[in-house]
């Protein structure tokens, strides 16, 4: 009989540590926030790359990478429209606070804010100003960033990117 209670007990403990084990291959282990991976500055071929794509929640994104002040200044200003799974990607090393403002955009965007590996937030269809007069406000994060990514307005609820389980890959 102890033969036995000694093949469950090795059963029920390889039974554990499969589940452990899938569990931890999963991603889900202990953080319900998921690693970022994006283009850093720190990256010889990173920091002169203009166009890379991005992966956030198994969605691709192909962005536009903006790291000078001039195009971050520029941004989307001016252009008629972003199509669906395209975005544009700013770069902030040092990490900072940056304020974004619609200043000549003619269509309503989400703005995602990210730190380093962690979406930590998003202001969802900011709208375009409906005129030149227009009083323009400004929109910033919760909090430092190491990258902000613009896409079309509503992608990123469509997609389920919120600040708790969205996930970015390069």
């Amino acid at each position: 009989m102890q033969f036995f209670e000694c093949d469950f007990m090795y059963k029920k403990y390889i039974f554990y540590v499969l589940i452990i084990l899938s569990f931890l291959s999963s991603g889900c282990a202990f953080s319900s926030r998921q690693k970022v991976a994006v283009p850093s500055a720190g990256n010889e071929d990173a920091s002169t790359q203009r166009v890379a794509t991005i992966t956030l929640n198994g969605v691709p994104v192909e962005v536009e990478i903006m790291r000078t002040p001039e195009e971050k200044t520029r941004g989307l200003s001016g252009r008629a429209g972003l199509e669906d799974g395209k975005g544009m990607l700013f770069v902030f090393d040092p990490p900072s606070m940056p304020s974004f403002w619609m200043k000549d955009m003619r269509f309503p965007i989400d703005i995602i804010w990210i730190y380093n590996d962690k979406v930590i937030g998003v202001a969802s269809s900011v709208l375009a100003p409906q005129d030149a007069l227009s009083s323009l406000p400004t929109y910033s994060p919760p909090n430092l960033v190491t990258h902000v990514l613009e896409v079309p307005a509503g992608w990123a609820k469509k997609n389920g990117i919120n600040s708790v389980w969205s996930s970015i890959r390069e």
